[in-house]
């Protein structure tokens, strides 16, 4: 999941570049029809953008939401095996809250 938001944040960024070149393309007086041609190109990539950059909040909510959901399990394996005086629990509690944590930089840096 979170290897497909850096695509994403690739795409995007590579989309970006391109439009940005065709925006200066436009500034050196084209052709009409050139003109033109660029201009088609300008909006399907600012859609392509837009388009990235929403695919990208989606990616970031749900890491988020399974930060959530690991930081969760591991508080509540850790107060059962306080409870149980199993050590096991409280390992097993701690795996899960690595996972949490690893999701919860992995959304930060998408």
């Amino acid at each position: 999941m979170v290897l497909l938001s850096i695509q994403k944040c690739i795409k995007q960024h590579i989309s970006e570049s391109q439009r940005d070149l065709y925006h200066y393309y436009v500034t050196i007086k084209p052709t009409s029809k050139e003109s033109e041609i660029l201009r088609i190109q300008i909006t399907f990539l600012e859609k392509e953008i837009t388009r990235y950059d929403v695919e990208k909040n989606k990616v970031k909510k749900e890491t988020e939401a399974l930060s959530t959901m690991f930081l969760q399990v591991c508080i509540m394996l850790s107060s059962v095996s306080t409870l149980t005086g199993k050590k096991s629990l409280w390992g097993l509690g701690m795996a899960f809250g690595v996972s949490g944590l690893i999701y919860m930089f992995a959304g930060f840096w998408v």
